[in-house]
């Protein structure tokens, strides 16, 4: 060998750029320079006499590209190739090599000269760019997610050298994610790999896709057979699949699914690819906004589209020229023109009545120059036209619509000929009923008048029989008989007129501080008579600590009267009624009142408080009554702040009823009073007592005579007025309703002449008629049948005074 060809070979086997080495026959490795070892990895010890097919990937030795491409050097001379070879480690690199057939002098094929050259670079820019061009087209002419992602993992697959893809998306409801989607593309399939992907499911964190949805961001794994955390890694051994890559489908911050994919060979991470898969990715997550937004779009026009055509009233477009562009099914039916015949027309001409289109016109265009007009975002009403120049009033609502370039306007138009029809109609009906509802509430007064009036004699009759000392028992208890039915019809009728105030909220309490432990045992004492008929045992167990609250005496009265009372009717001979007070944690009084009788059924417990209701047929048939009484009391107890409850264990087992009302500062001491005891009159009081009613006036002159009153009795205003001119008198007690004219007129001419103070003592006992009397001058208001003790307290308050 010649010195020159000795520093040629030197000068090969030194030089780096290029991989040059010679093959026998049979491709094994002959040669090696610096270049090949720095480009392939492998030490001139470690190859020489090695096939170099060694250097291919393992897809193209199973298909035998090495033989294939030796065979044609020999056949040709030459063979050149651009492919993936294989350096030592399992690194994939792409080559531009060229095989050249080396011949021996008597042209016998003897090897092969092999140069190679890295162009890994340029081949990843040039495959990442084509990839990420051919996702956009994919993206560009799908008009799914579900139709583009197979496309797209099937050429990032292709383009990027991957044997497997998947995608993976997240399941929001169990939180976990499932692969959908799959594509081999490689020979022989990862079939066992393929059939676990498909029927795990991830959780946050787990796994190459797990990974990737927790963090959000791209992820590699150079050996997913070497990873802890893969658990399909025994299957991707068996099958021999090793580098994985995933990036994450995202639409804004939310991770939507994960795209996978995985290599047979061992491969660095490699992060000029994730950037690119990151942007892969970002592409799809722009995709599907893009397509919700499409889809949104599309959704909100065809709603707009339903709900123009279903509205029940007329929407009508027109542009800043007043020409129409919309008109809905609405309109075509009110104004008779169909919608080819309205769009392009002028508004004006066809809805709108000829005195007023100049108006119309002035409008659009005093907006147009200074963007107000006399409707625009107002709601009027107008006439408007049909097709058949007939007219009618409508309701008006027009918006301009926000869009760039000139106005839009929407005009909502509405038929309100029937609705104004129909308002007529409610105020002529309301006022009817105003007016039925003013003269039912005469016509109550004037029943309550004429049912309390008889009662008063009755009662006075009996009040004065009372005291005569030779009465006998059984006259006395026929005595008690009489009085009890009277206070209980009188109450009936307050049940009644009480129904009627709280029905129109014209319930009005007189408030001052109330002593409960008095009034309880008033109560106890009013109702002990029948308690005593029906041989029971009526107690009091009054321990609250403090008993005053601020309310309304008469109506707090009117409550445990009603319990008290109602206990007494629904116990039988022999039992028990017991009254209670205790105070609460709260500071508030309770006060329990129960009884031993029937009990309360768990269905009547619903309604007990309802009007009305009694506890059914069978009860109101033995008891009687008209079942108001614990509607008024719950409605009273309300109106105090207060509460009331009822509580039974069921049939024949008795009831409890409990009413919670706030305390009161005890000013003045919470000592329990006793009752107050009617005080003797002055002596020689003189009374002028006037009453229409011949009964009335017989028997309350004699009971106020027998209790030292000096009484003169009228049965007109004029014979009032001729006594109060002759006589003097210290007081007056009259009724509202005389025969020749108004007790409260006359009220007013006794006091400016006299200076007389008076009763008012009728059977007018709605509020309206408490309040004229007590206007008119009268001191108190009292209904018939008169209250004795009450009234003495009365007489005598005024006496004193």
């Amino acid at each position: 060998m010649s010195e020159l060809d000795e520093r040629y070979r030197d000068l090969i086997e030194e030089l780096e750029d290029h991989a040059i080495f010679l093959l026998d026959a049979q491709g094994r490795v002959q040669s090696w320079n610096k270049g090949a070892q720095r480009l392939l990895g492998y030490a001139r010890e470690e190859i020489l006499g090695h096939s170099a097919s060694i250097f291919f990937t393992l897809e193209e030795r199973d298909r035998g590209v090495p033989e294939t491409e030796l065979r044609e050097a020999a056949r040709t001379g030459r063979a050149s190739d651009d492919r993936w070879q294989m350096r030592k480690g399992g690194k994939r690199i792409w080559v531009n090599g060229i095989t050249q057939a080396v011949y021996d002098d008597a042209k016998q094929l003897i090897g092969f000269g092999k140069v190679m050259r890295d162009q890994t670079a340029r081949k990843l820019t040039q495959d990442r760019v084509a990839a990420q061009y051919a996702v956009t087209l994919i993206l560009a002419d799908t008009a799914s997610l579900q139709e583009a992602t197979p496309r797209i993992v099937q050429v990032v697959c292709e383009k990027l050298g991957w044997q497997w893809g998947a995608l993976w998306v997240v399941d929001h409801s169990a939180q976990v994610l499932r692969c959908v989607e799959t594509r081999d593309c490689a020979l022989d399939s990862p079939v066992e790999f393929e059939r676990v992907s498909r029927t795990i499911s991830l959780q946050r964190g787990v796994g190459l896709p797990g990974r990737v949805w927790e963090t959000g961001e791209p992820a590699w794994i150079e050996d997913v057979t070497k990873d802890p955390n893969f658990p399909r890694a025994p299957v991707a051994l068996r099958d021999d699949l090793h580098a994985g890559a995933a990036f994450p489908i995202r639409l804004d911050a939310d991770v939507l699914g994960v795209i996978e994919f995985i290599s047979r060979d061992v491969r660095a991470p490699d992060e000029e690819l994730l950037r690119m898969m990151s942007t892969i990715g970002s592409q799809i997550g722009q995709f599907i906004q893009r397509r919700n937004a499409e889809a949104g779009l599309r959704s909100s026009e065809a709603r707009k589209s339903g709900i123009l055509q279903a509205a029940l009233d007329c929407i009508i477009s027109m542009n800043h020229e007043g020409i129409v562009v919309e008109w809905n099914a609405a309109a075509e039916q009110v104004f008779g023109y169909a919608h080819a015949e309205a769009v392009g027309k002028a508004l004006a001409d066809l809805i709108v009545p000829p005195p007023l289109r100049e108006s119309h016109w002035q409008g659009l265009a005093r907006y147009l120059e200074t963007g107000e007009g006399p409707v625009v975002g107002k709601r009027i009403e107008i006439t408007g036209m049909r097709a058949d120049g007939s007219e009618f009033p409508v309701e008006l609502a027009i918006t301009r619509v926000e869009l760039p370039g000139p106005p839009l306007f929407t005009a909502y138009l509405r038929d309100i000929k029937a609705r104004l029809r129909a308002e007529a109609e409610l105020k002529l009906a309301k006022e009817s009923a105003e007016a039925a509802n003013e003269a039912k509430d005469r016509f109550l007064a004037m029943l309550s008048h004429e049912l309390r009036t008889p009662l008063t004699p009755v009662l006075a009759a009996a009040a004065e029989l009372e005291n005569e000392p030779a009465l006998t028992d059984q006259s006395r208890e026929s005595l008690l008989m009489i009085r009890r039915n009277v206070e209980l019809e009188a109450r009936l009728i307050d049940d009644l007129l009480d129904v009627t105030r709280i029905a129109r909220g014209k319930v009005e309490l007189q408030t001052s501080d109330v002593d409960l432990h008095e009034l309880l045992g008033q109560v106890a004492q009013m109702t002990r008579g029948d308690a005593l008929a029906k041989r029971q045992v009526l107690s009091l167990d009054l321990r609250a600590a403090r008993h005053h609250a601020v309310g309304d005496p008469a109506r707090l009265q009117q409550v445990f009267w009603n319990l008290i009372k109602n206990a007494i009717k629904f116990t039988g001979e022999n039992g028990q009624v017991s009254v209670r007070s205790t105070s609460a944690d709260d500071g508030s009084i309770l006060i329990e009142v129960q009884d031993s009788g029937i009990g309360i059924e768990p269905d009547v417990m619903r309604n007990l408080f309802s009007a009305f209701e009694q506890g059914g047929r069978e009860i109101t048939r033995q008891f009687g009554g008209l079942g108001l009484g614990l509607a008024i009391s719950k409605t009273l107890v309300d109106l105090h702040g207060g509460e009331i409850r009822a509580s039974s264990e069921g049939p024949g087992r008795g009831a409890t009823f409990s009413v919670r009302l706030p305390a009161a500062g005890a000013a003045g001491g919470d000592a329990l009073q006793p009752p107050a005891t009617a005080a003797q009159p002055r002596p020689a009081l003189r009374v002028l007592l006037i009453e229409d009613h011949q009964d009335t006036l017989h028997a309350m002159s004699r009971l106020l005579s027998r209790l030292g009153y000096q009484v003169s009795g009228a049965v007109s205003v004029a014979t009032a007025l001729q006594l109060a001119g002759s006589h003097p008198f210290d007081l007056v007690i009259s009724d509202l309703g005389l025969p020749d004219g108004s007790g409260l007129e006359l009220m007013r001419s006794l006091r400016e002449r006299y200076g007389l103070r008076g009763i008012a003592l009728t059977g007018f006992g709605m509020d309206d008629d408490i309040r004229s009397s007590i206007d008119a001058g009268f001191v108190e208001h009292l209904t018939k049948p008169v209250n004795f003790q009450r009234l003495q307290e009365v007489l005598h308050r005024l006496g004193e005074s």
